[in-house]
């Protein structure tokens, strides 16, 4: 009873097992694939951000762009000083700060970032304005004739040269046809001569200055100067209007007057000379004020675009860590469940082995169960006859003493009643003892006794059935010849009753003689 429990209990811990182990087995499932799609969707966004095109690398780039043309006007500018190129450098400042608007107010930029856009856009700024200055400065200077103002100074010298007379004050209205054709064309001679002068000190003072990258073509030379050669043309009449103070005590002489205009002409050399220089100076100021903040730009660029670059090498690392983290954690739960599986089989192995067990234990104990009720039987079946038999024996002692007329009770017959009665009771408690058989508890008895005494008292106990059948049943041991032996008498005695039972019993007419 006890191994059908354990093989009834077994079984459901077997069932317990399976379902958990599957169930496992699903949940793990479930895990490993939701944490798949959890990476997969991962990686498909950081492919598509790393594959979408970045609004802010293509604004920084193009602001780079915008800017190597910048300084590529500035240089050509430095060199050629053609105004076509502070066109472009306007116009490509305009597109360059309307960029960075763009990149300001549309592109996700950390703080930092944003005020370096602002401090590039804030750099831009002065740009035009700078420029503005310089035209002005040149437009200034393109709009001052020195060559007809020292002219008009030299004609109004020789015509004041001219007309003094005595103290009086002259108040004059003349053209300028009418000054001395000769006077003026020496005047003019000498002025030409002084601008030639003053032309190439200035070219080679600029040369040295500008480290001669600001040199110009010898065709734009000549063209200056022819235009410095050429004599203005005056196509309108001039009225002017003189007061002239003239002493009397002073005479005038023709080198007096000279000196007077070499000092104007030197007047205005210097004047020229000090425009020329303010222009010089401003145009270098702005060629390297461009130059330092179109550097100063493209560093800022290039720490925006190294950061950009970062951010998406950052972003491609932390997918990268995202999948492999990903795969860490899938290799994981795939272990635990091998594991987990391993130590499943191992538990059901072992449950299917100790239901094996008991299973082999159960067919043992039904075996013998089976063998225990044949014995059962056999034993219940020998009993019954055995019982029979010293019954039998007591019956017809009684029967003999109830025909016999003396009433006395004759030696041997009490004897065979006793020993029938003591052979009986023996029975009994065999029978009683039956669990004990069952039990496999049954003891022999260990007593020493005599064969002669155990053999006359079988003959006493069968003699009255076998005289019934007319069987004559004697035994030949004599006394002498009697034999003391150790066992267990009972068992003996019960199997010589079985022998001498069943011989009376399929015995028709015979002598069976024990000895």
């Amino acid at each position: 009873m006890t191994t059908l429990k354990n093989k009834n209990k077994n079984e459901w811990e077997i069932k317990y097992k399976v379902i958990l182990g599957f169930s496992l087995g699903i949940a793990a499932l479930f895990l490993v694939g939701f944490l798949i799609f959890q990476s997969i969707n991962k990686l498909l966004r950081a492919v598509d951000s790393l594959s979408e095109p970045n609004r802010e690398l293509a604004l920084l780039n193009g602001i780079l762009v915008d800017l190597s043309g910048l300084e590529t006007n500035n240089r050509a500018y430095s060199i050629n000083s053609d105004e076509k190129f502070l066109t472009n450098i306007i116009q490509t400042t305009k597109r360059v700060r309307h960029k960075l608007l763009s990149l300001r107010n549309h592109a996700s930029l950390p703080e930092d970032q944003q005020r370096q856009v602002d401090s590039i856009y804030t750099l831009l700024s002065a740009f035009p304005q700078n420029i503005k200055d310089f035209l002005d400065l040149k437009a200034e200077l393109q709009e001052t004739n020195f060559s007809a103002k020292a002219q008009n100074i030299i004609a109004l010298r020789m015509k004041a040269f001219g007309s003094m007379r005595g103290d009086s004050v002259l108040l004059m209205t003349d053209t300028l046809e009418e000054i001395t054709v000769k006077e003026i064309k020496k005047v003019e001679q000498a002025y030409q001569d002084y601008v030639r002068r003053d032309f190439e000190e200035q070219e080679k003072e600029k040369k040295s200055w500008l480290k001669r990258i600001f040199s110009k073509k010898k065709e734009e030379k000549e063209k200056k100067f022819d235009t410095i050669q050429r004599k203005p043309e005056i196509t309108e009449l001039t009225t002017t209007k003189f007061e002239i103070t003239i002493d009397s005590a002073v005479v005038l002489r023709p080198d007096t007057v000279m000196r007077s205009i070499n000092r104007t002409l030197g007047k205005l050399k210097q004047e020229e000379k000090d425009l020329h220089e303010r222009i010089n100076e401003k145009e270098m100021a702005l060629i390297q004020y461009n130059a330092s903040i179109i550097h100063h730009i493209k560093d800022i660029l290039n720490r925006l675009e190294k950061e950009a670059q970062r951010e998406a090498r950052l972003s491609l690392e932390n997918a990268n860590e995202v999948a492999y983290s990903t795969i860490i954690i899938i290799s994981l739960i795939v272990g635990v469940c091998v594991l987990s599986a391993i130590v499943l089989l191992y538990l059901i192995s072992a449950d299917i082995t100790k239901s094996n067990f008991y299973k082999k234990q159960l067919l043992a104990a039904k075996k013998e169960a089976e063998e225990l009720a044949q014995a059962k039987e056999a034993f219940l079946a020998n009993m019954s006859h055995e019982i029979r038999t010293p019954l039998h024996a007591i019956l017809g002692f009684s029967e003999q003493m109830l025909k016999e007329k003396s009433g006395l009770l004759p030696k041997e017959a009490a004897g065979a009643i006793h020993s029938s009665s003591k052979h009986l009771l023996a029975l009994v408690n065999d029978i009683l003892d039956l669990s004990k058989i069952e039990a496999r508890q049954l003891k022999l008895e260990e007593v020493d006794f005599s064969l002669y005494e155990l053999f006359h008292n079988v003959q006493q106990t069968f003699q009255i059935e076998a005289r019934a059948k007319n069987i004559y049943l004697e035994t030949h041991l004599p006394p002498e010849a009697d034999l003391i032996l150790h066992g267990d008498v009972f068992r003996f005695r019960q199997i010589l009753f079985n022998l001498v039972s069943n011989a009376i019993k399929f015995t028709e007419k015979a002598e069976w003689i024990s000895g």
